[in-house]
């Protein structure tokens, strides 16, 4: 079983016997959670894929000229992730 937290993604081995459901073994990832996950999707599918078609020499996160564009990828990230 995995859960993509708050902060972590937590995965958990979960055995099923005799009716009975026992944790077997629990892992956290701090560095793996719900909002790294969201910017990798940014960093590595959207990014490259909006580059790729549209020639943006000044497109980065930090310019702040593109600070409302890179929010709307992280959102539209998050929701294709859900």
């Amino acid at each position: 079983m995995y859960d993509f937290g708050a902060a972590t993604f937590d995965a958990s081995i979960i055995s099923f016997r005799d009716e009975f459901i026992q944790v077997g073994n629990h892992f956290g990832d701090n560095h793996l959670g719900e909002k790294y996950i969201d910017w990798e999707i940014v960093n590595q599918l959207l990014i490259p894929a909006l580059l790729k078609d549209h020639k943006l020499s000044d497109y980065c996160k930090g310019n702040p000229k593109w600070l409302s564009a890179f929010a709307k990828l992280k959102y539209h990230a998050e929701e294709a992730k859900i």
